[in-house]
């Protein structure tokens, strides 16, 4: 099969939010990066992207120069 490098995650999604989908991915003892993206910006809600195993965190209006730059950390 294909090999996944990396994840661009939402929060929030219909069926199964962006954390819950991530921490099942990272539960398969997966190597690949999660990168979640929120336009929401409450108390906790980074603590919570990286407990829930998210390598990084970026707010949307998505900065492209922010995107590619935290992209780059992690793709080398």
């Amino acid at each position: 099969g294909e090999k996944i490098d990396l994840i661009l995650m939402d929060i929030n999604m219909p069926k199964v939010d962006g954390l819950t989908a991530t921490r099942i991915i990272k539960e398969l003892n997966s190597p690949t990066v999660v990168i979640v993206q929120t336009a929401y910006m409450m108390a906790g809600e980074k603590d919570r992207s990286y407990l829930a195993g998210c390598d990084a965190v970026i707010y949307k209006p998505i900065k492209i120069k922010e995107l590619i730059k935290t992209i780059d950390i992690y793709l080398k």
